[in-house]
């Protein structure tokens, strides 16, 4: 593969994972009463939208470096 080919395709992998964890989140708080987990479902949503920052900017930073 060539490198703008990989690029594209760890972003698209990437793109995946996040919607992959951003539906499996709405799943926990939308049924968080039901499980009662509400504060752990918040908790959890919180700190994987910070990963998810974090690895886009190092991404980011990354491809700019060169």
């Amino acid at each position: 593969m060539t490198p703008a080919n990989t690029k594209k395709y760890l972003l698209s992998t990437l793109v995946g994972i996040f919607a992959c964890q951003v539906l499996f989140m709405g799943y926990g708080i939308f049924n968080c009463e039901r499980l009662k987990r509400c504060d752990i479902a918040a908790n959890r949503s919180e700190e994987v939208f910070n990963v998810m920052i974090a690895t886009t900017l190092s991404l980011l930073v990354g491809t700019y470096a060169k």
